[in-house]
């Protein structure tokens, strides 16, 4: 699979394949909604591979090692594994030719079936992405969830029919590699920890970053029919993108935010936990009062490369007032990119494109 694990990991990671393929076997818009369903459900997909593994242990005899394992696997692997924070540029879910085993390819084919439930589609805007060059891709807006980011994350998207061999590593916050089952699917997937020593390391060695820049605030501040980004002070990825002379490409989805219905009670309360604690909780549903989103076209698009000047050394720190050209650009684009596509609301009986609006956290 290209992508190292401890044995344990191994053990519930093949256990989510077995999952995903069994998955697979349902009729087409079956498995269609099941892929959805369990990548909009991701916190809640351990529970799957988690009870096979209890039936198999239990129908061997073996049930006494459950409670053992699970307390080496929280302490070993949750605690103390540094995988996430080892970049695989070329590490990837959803892989092509021959290096993947029946059961790889059949859970592949099941992930894959949740870019036709939407559908999602790619359009470039634009010329001059080259599969052979390094980008820092900013994925706007983080939604409920942001599935935007699955185009680069899944190697048989549409993006990668365009940009085939482009090595491309995702980063996410630290609290995604703590969760069983999710752990092992994001290292699978190539995304790493999102912490600035792991993405000047992907750098380093010739890899893509891609980020949703907006985080847990962006996800907070999802509305229906309200297309907003939280860019205001956000400049972590553009210093980045300067200390190594590497282009920006901003990335909208535009319906993201139209996937589930969203709840906005106690907004400053939820907002001083994500704040002060890194703890985000959004409250929505979709299809049936479900975590099934609704069934809504995503387009997302992919704006040109904004080129940044070279450092004089690779790694150095940007001046501010640099950071803050090149911040102005990325958000002038990205309100560009989202103008050209945006979608159009009735407002007094006239139809209006709606605007981009740029946010604090």
């Amino acid at each position: 699979m290209g992508v190292p694990m401890n044995p344990l990991s191994l053990l519930l990671l093949y256990s989510t394949h077995v999952v995903a393929a069994i998955m697979g076997l349902l009729p087409p818009p079956l498995a269609t909604t099941a892929s959805a369903f369990m990548i909009g459900n991701i916190f809640g997909v351990a529970v799957f591979p988690g009870t096979i593994l209890y039936c198999c242990f239990r129908i061997v005899g073996l049930s006494w090692l459950v409670t053992p394992l699970s307390v080496i696997y929280i302490i070993g692997v949750l605690g103390f594994d540094p995988q996430y924070l080892k970049p695989v540029p070329d590490a990837f879910l959803v892989k092509q030719g021959n290096n993947m085993n029946w059961l790889e390819r059949r859970a592949s084919q099941f992930w894959r079936r949740h870019f036709d439930y939407f559908p999602i589609s790619v359009i470039f805007d634009g010329d001059g992405l080259k599969a052979n060059k390094q980008y820092i891709f900013g994925v706007h807006p983080h939604g409920i969830h942001c599935w935007p980011l699955n185009v680069f994350a899944f190697h048989s998207s549409d993006f990668y029919q365009k940009m085939k061999g482009m090595k491309m590593t995702g980063v996410a916050a630290t609290v995604m590699f703590k969760i069983p089952v999710v752990r092992e699917l994001f290292l699978l997937m190539g995304y790493r920890d999102a912490g600035r020593r792991t993405c000047q390391k992907v750098l380093e060695q010739g890899g893509s970053l891609y980020i949703c820049t907006g985080g847990e605030s962006e996800s907070l501040a999802t509305k229906n029919g309200v297309d907003a980004v939280v860019l205001e002070g956000r400049k972590g990825f553009i210093r980045l993108a300067l200390s190594y002379g590497t282009p920006l490409v901003p990335v909208y989805g535009i319906g993201n935010n139209e996937l589930y219905t969203t709840l906005h009670p106690f907004p400053k309360f939820r907002r001083m936990l994500s704040k002060r604690f890194h703890i985000a909780i959004p409250l929505f549903y979709g299809r049936l009062f479900s975590p099934l989103p609704y069934c809504r076209p995503v387009k997302v698009l992919i704006g040109a490369p904004i080129e940044v000047p070279a450092p004089a050394t690779k790694g150095e720190k940007p001046r501010d007032a640099l950071v803050d050209e090149y911040h102005a650009k990325y958000v002038s684009a990205l309100k560009a990119l989202h103008a050209k596509h945006a979608p159009v609301d009735v407002v007094d009986g006239k139809e209006v494109k709606r605007k981009l609006q740029v946010i604090a956290a």
